[in-house]
């Protein structure tokens, strides 16, 4: 065996995001988070968000290690354990563990997201949610905004994985219905104390790069928190900042599949979001 030297592990099996995550001195002990990822779906008829649970994990990580969260104040499901039902657990623990005034609110959701094809509503789409009843099986994003916008919290973040376009990289979520014929209202919107990240424009596809195993905008965005949109180097991240590193990647990485996505950022562009 001396004669073939140390055997080397390949480069590039550790994906450069899930190592070397930032790590801030600063805590957050009043902040609390939602942290959403759904890989798998019950009924046979919803196909898999590959990266989703991943990206969830991954994104739980950065909350306590970048941006200074307490993991006991973070509230995590994925797949089987973020159901329609829960999904109103979360959502009213997320509101009872707001301190008012003190508290920095971060909801991060990763998943499939689908209109209502006779109102154009979104939903958002629980691991119990057939998309083709998803007026009924799914969590309606406007409530969502209306219960998050109530919080009396100092700040709010909102970042979302997900497209509701009913459109997916493996397919439609509704049989028998064209793509053309499928709309969606806009479900971003603007809060008085809040941003909100969206992987892509309505009636656009959030894909999937799994070269990197995450989903495309989330791992540009966990790329932008490990300091790559920290262009002036002066160690803290402004939303302004993610916002231009997230529109100088995504679209052309998205066009290399032949598919158009380009995120929306609503909300102050000057409020610092992680601080190294």
């Amino acid at each position: 065996e001396e004669n073939y030297g140390d055997i080397k592990i390949a480069t590039g099996l550790s994906v450069d995001v899930d190592v070397n995550i930032p790590s801030t001195q600063l805590k957050n002990p009043d902040a609390v988070a939602l942290v959403i990822g759904i890989s798998k779906y019950k009924y046979a008829n919803v196909p898999s968000v590959d990266y989703a649970k991943r990206d969830a994990t991954i994104m739980k990580e950065y909350l306590v290690n970048a941006m200074g969260f307490s993991e006991q104040r973070i509230i995590y499901a994925d797949d089987e354990n973020a159901g329609r039902n829960a999904f109103n657990i979360m959502m009213q623990k997320l509101s009872n563990m707001v301190r008012a005034g003190k508290s920095d609110v971060f909801v991060y959701y990763n998943g499939h997201g689908a209109p209502d094809t006779k109102t154009n509503d979104a939903f958002f789409v629980p691991y119990d949610c057939d998309p083709e009843y998803a007026n009924v099986s799914g969590y309606p994003v406007t409530e969502f905004y209306n219960q998050i916008g109530r919080l009396p919290a100092r700040s709010i973040t909102v970042v979302l994985d997900a497209c509701f376009s009913g459109s997916t990289p493996k397919g439609l979520l509704f049989k028998g219905v064209s793509p053309a014929l499928l709309k969606v209202k806009n479900p971003v919107v603007a809060m008085q104390n809040g941003v909100v990240f969206s992987s892509s424009s309505e009636n656009q596809l959030s894909n999937w790069y799994p070269e990197k195993k995450h989903g495309l905008f989330t791992y540009y965005f966990l790329k932008a928190l490990q300091g790559g949109a920290d262009a002036n180097k002066d160690g803290q991240l402004t939303v302004e900042e993610i916002q231009k590193y997230l529109l100088d990647n995504i679209p052309d990485k998205a066009r290399e599949q032949n598919h158009e996505q380009t995120p929306q950022v609503l909300g102050d562009k000057s409020k610092v979001l992680v601080r190294y």
